[in-house]
């Protein structure tokens, strides 16, 4: 977990403004809060102490008195992660609660600065005095006056707040502390650097809602790196359906490309609408490209938008297969031959009379026929409305000259506007219309005449026979939206 918050951490600096390294694969690693403290004592003989030892008393009001600290890069998890390239100091310096609870403390950013920033010396700097990064420390140099009056040491009250023992005090005459907070950051390349490329968008580069069958697009396609590492030679591709197009960067083919951590970058690739809706996809490091890189992730590799092709308008329907639909409920009777998702439909199968092979027709009825119609794909949810996948055949309720079968509309809701968080597009914006499909076998009787006999004998004799027809039917059915709201899910 304090991994994750910390990768999290680097990607949201990175990003930050300002933000430039000399090295490309050099990270920031983490900030360090080194508070700091210095005393002045003076006892009731008058006489001042030396509080860091230097050889000189440390009076109230002295000048440009200097301290010299030296810190080490930090003994944990980031030991092992990380090789300190640099560290820069700050002495005046905001920091957020998070940054400062990334930075060990565990009060906010506003007790911090109310319990140690208003207690400052006069003048008070520090800077880097010198970096051993064989040795992974840095020597800070730190200058101040010895004043104003801050924290009484003298105040029984702020003794106890700093765990001080009142022996230590028996002959103090006045006494004094400043803080002397600085801010150490830390900087280094990854021993073990983590990567997570991501295809993040693709853009078919349609003006309009629909491409025209035969005209030529420009799509465009962003690739996006995180981690704390740099990736080189990175595989990357663009898809026409199963066709590989020429993927390009500033008007040069390109298949593979360099991403350090935050980089996003923009191709395009050029792609003609054929006669039906086409899938466009970017890819990146993953199949049906080489996979080079062991990802925290490959489930973010690949993009998708389905460009639609704007279709002829179609042949109406013979009239013999028809649709009325109702609302889940019952309530709403939609627009013969609509429907929106989870109305029940019924299916209306009326065949064309048939035409005996001589004679009059007697009778006909259906004997049974069949629906079909599209299957829900078993990866359709509300949220994602993916296509339907194949078919389904139901049997159809036959009566005399017609059969009936209702069913629900649960595989599309074609003009719903669904914006999916799991594809990162627009799904299901236009209505669509879908052709079903009856099969049916008639049953019929028919008569006609036959002469015999001759002369005055001759008459005519009536004979009967019956047969059969097989056909078929189609309708279309026109999705336009969807009946419920999410909570139907």
């Amino acid at each position: 977990m304090r991994l994750t918050k910390l990768i999290v951490l680097l990607v949201t600096l990175l990003l930050l403004p300002g933000m430039a390294f000399a090295n490309p694969q050099e990270q920031f690693i983490l900030h360090e809060i080194k508070l700091g403290s210095f005393d002045v004592w003076q006892h009731t003989n008058g006489t001042w102490q030396d509080t860091d030892d230097c050889g000189e008393v440390d009076p109230y009001g002295l000048e440009n008195k200097e301290v010299r600290e030296t810190y080490a890069y930090p003994e944990s998890e980031y030991a092992s992660q990380f090789t300190p390239t640099r560290a820069t100091i700050d002495h005046n310096f905001t920091l957020t609660n998070d940054e400062l609870a990334n930075a060990g403390r565990s009060e906010g950013w506003d007790n911090f600065r109310e319990d140690y920033l208003r207690y400052l010396p006069s003048s008070y700097s520090a800077s880097r005095e010198s970096l051993n990064l064989e040795e992974g420390t840095i020597t800070v140099l730190k200058k101040f006056d010895l004043e104003p009056m801050s924290l009484d040491l003298k105040d029984p009250t702020v003794r106890a707040e700093l765990g001080m023992d009142d022996q230590d005090f028996s002959n103090l005459a006045q006494g004094w502390r400043w803080y002397t907070p600085v801010l150490v950051t830390w900087y280094g390349v990854p021993n073990n650097p983590e990567i997570n490329l991501v295809a993040s968008s693709i853009d078919p580069g349609i003006p309009g809602n629909e491409a025209e069958p035969g005209e030529r697009y420009t799509a465009t396609v962003k690739f996006k790196c995180f981690g704390t590492g740099l990736a080189e030679n990175v595989p990357i591709a663009a898809y026409n359906g199963e066709y590989r197009a020429t993927l390009k960067k500033n008007g040069q083919p390109i298949t593979i490309d360099n991403f350090a951590p935050g980089d996003i970058k923009t191709y395009t690739f050029n792609w003609t609408a054929g006669s039906s809706d086409t899938e466009l996809k970017g890819v990146i490091d993953t199949p049906p490209l080489e996979g080079k890189y062991d990802e925290t992730t490959e489930e973010d590799n690949t993009v998708r938008v389905t460009a639609l092709v704007r279709q002829p308008t179609p042949v109406p329907s013979n009239g013999n297969l028809t649709f009325l639909a109702v609302s889940q409920d019952g309530a709403i009777t939609r627009p013969a031959g609509t429907a929106k998702w989870t109305d029940r439909v019924t299916a209306t199968l009326q065949p064309e009379r048939p035409s005996p092979p001589r004679g009059s027709l007697d009778w006909w009825e259906v004997t049974n026929a069949s629906l079909t119609y599209p299957k829900k794909n078993p990866n359709f949810s509300f949220g994602t409305p993916y296509g339907p996948s194949g078919t389904r055949t139901i049997s159809m309720n036959a009566s005399g000259h017609t059969a009936q079968v209702t069913f629900e509309e649960d595989w599309a809701m074609d003009g719903a506007r669904i914006h999916s968080m799991i594809e990162r597009r627009m799904m299901a914006e236009h209505p669509k219309n879908y052709t079903l499909t009856a099969d049916y076998t008639i049953k019929y009787q028919y008569s006609y005449y036959v002469w015999r006999g001759s002369g005055e004998d001759r008459h005519k004799v009536k004979r009967t026979r019956t047969g059969t027809n097989t056909g078929g039917a189609s309708g279309q059915l026109l999705v336009n939206g969807t009946g419920v709201d999410s909570r139907a899910q």
